[in-house]
């Protein structure tokens, strides 16, 4: 399953062709960000041109595709995040420049992941089939991604709902708890 972003994060322009080897012998599925058609036609035309299993653009959500993905590859924003979260194994596409977009911040998360799980430049078609299919790359993910999963997750596997309910039901005590933080100069 790839799982391209929109705008000037979006791998597509860079991969597309690379990512399209990997339907010779397996199912790739495409699912487009809500956004992606709209604002860039042409590459819409290049994947739809491209041998792929299926190009979704509609907007379903990603869990179901989750439960199908062998490999999830993705390059920036949410879509990494769910790949991570269920613990799948996760290839990550580089854009050239995405340091410098706007929408990135030296502490984004998207950074943190990059700098433990291996990345695909744009143009090593090589380098992705081996990340996609090396049995020895799989496994050692396995512990790059159980190591990165606490720092991005809080342990709430069942209660999710319950936890944020109640801290919605606490917002004003935290907001108020956090301008006192900032006001004395304490950064909890």
């Amino acid at each position: 399953v790839w799982l391209p972003t929109w705008g000037g994060l979006s791998s597509v322009p860079e991969h597309a062709e690379a990512v399209s080897r990997l339907a010779d012998d397996a199912n790739v599925l495409v699912k487009l960000h809500p956004e992606f058609t709209g604002y860039q036609p042409d590459e819409t035309a290049l994947l739809a041109s491209l041998p792929f299993t299926a190009v979704i653009d509609e907007p379903i959500d990603n869990v179901a595709l989750f439960s199908v993905a062998d490999t999830v590859l993705a390059d920036y924003g949410g879509s990494l995040f769910g790949a991570l979260y269920c613990d799948l194994p996760l290839v990550l596409l580089d854009v050239p420049g995405a340091e410098q977009n706007e929408n990135m911040v030296a502490t984004s998360p998207d950074l943190l992941v990059r700098s433990v799980l291996p990345t695909v430049q744009p143009g090593d078609a090589t380098g992705l089939v081996e990340a996609v299919r090396d049995p020895a790359l799989r496994r050692e993910q396995v512990e790059l991604r159980a190591r990165l999963r606490p720092l991005l997750f809080a342990p709430f596997h069942g209660c999710a709902s319950e936890v944020a309910a109640a801290a919605i039901g606490r917002l004003d005590t935290l907001v108020s708890m956090r301008r006192r933080s900032s006001v004395s100069g304490v950064v909890r």
